[in-house]
């Protein structure tokens, strides 16, 4: 069942996505179950294969089933050959090798792939829907036109090989952007929330034994304390501007800061992540080590929340 592609409102803001449990955000691309009316993130609605909300008519395991193909005609009936001895000579046998030959296992072996195909066709329809009934077709289609021997005075025309996906780099470098922004959101929410182990448990390994060296969690947790009771993350927004091996400059803007001067100053500036085995962590601050530090000191009023007269990180 295809679903309603629309953006999330401001009512839909703050609702938790029925499959990734992530907040929607308003003006983001959704998706809403034209059968229960659930709002999706629309690459959610598409990674699930449907509506998310269990016993949904529109889930993935709901849909109904693709009505059986029409049974096969039955094959045209053969007049017996008349016998010899009745004034009519028998025919004259056909060598394994001829013509005749090669046509009648052909025809054989064609006969027996459309039946089995039929069959398995008729089964996965009734399991996996119309797609699945495509796919069999086209696999017996091809193993037909494989087993049937070139006929003389014919060219066989060869199917080029599939160019390449263009688009992988493409979609690997979205794939990143959404799992650091979901890393990101995340952990601004445990902060707002209060459930600060669960934001620390999203800090890199690096930037953890970094900070145990400069005023440790102790000192973290104070500024998440001042973060807690100032900050506004529900419009946070990512964007990868570089990933150097396993380190990825971010630039975060949508977030809103009460500072002293302000009560609505721009929480916004670059920031890192960092993978960490198979996953993004968040990789804040650039005094962590010497060559960020290098580069980033000079332009610290660049980098996120500093605008805002907060401590940093």
């Amino acid at each position: 069942m295809t679903a309603i592609a629309r953006r999330a409102t401001a009512a839909d803001a703050g609702r938790a996505c029925p499959f990734c449990r992530f907040a929607l955000k308003a003006g983001a691309q959704a998706a809403q179950c034209p059968a229960c009316s659930a709002v999706h993130h629309a690459e959610c609605w598409a990674d699930n294969g449907g509506c998310a909300i269990m016993g949904c008519t529109a889930a993935p395991g709901q849909r109904a089933a693709a009505p059986a193909p029409p049974p096969l005609p039955p094959p045209p009936r053969v007049a017996p050959a008349p016998t010899a001895g009745a004034g009519v000579a028998p025919p004259p046998p056909t060598r394994s090798g001829s013509p005749g030959g090669r046509g009648l296992l052909v025809a054989v072996i064609v006969a027996t792939l459309v039946v089995a195909g039929s069959a398995v066709a008729l089964v996965l329809s009734r399991s996996r829907g119309s797609h699945a009934v495509a796919n069999v077709v086209t696999t017996v289609i091809t193993a037909t036109a494989a087993a049937a021997p070139p006929v003389t005075g014919t060219t066989t025309v060869a199917t080029p090989p599939r160019p390449a996906d263009a688009g992988a780099d493409e979609t690997k470098s979205e794939t990143e952007q959404t799992a650091i922004e979901r890393v990101l959101t995340a952990y601004y929410q445990h902060v707002v929330a209060s459930d600060f182990d669960a934001a620390w448990a999203l800090l890199s390994p690096t930037y953890t034994t970094w900070k145990a060296g400069n005023g440790g969690h102790a000192k973290w947790l104070e500024q998440e304390r001042v973060n807690r009771d100032r900050l506004d993350p529900s419009g946070l927004h990512v964007e990868v501007d570089r990933i150097d091996g396993d380190v990825a400059t971010i630039s975060v803007t949508g977030m809103h800061f009460r500072s002293p001067t302000s009560s609505r100053c721009a929480y916004e500036g670059v920031t890192w992540a960092r993978r960490d085995g198979s996953r993004w962590r968040y990789d804040q601050g650039y005094l962590q080590n010497a060559t960020r530090a290098a580069r980033w000191r000079p332009r610290r009023t660049e980098t996120l929340g500093y605008t805002c007269e907060s401590s940093g990180y």
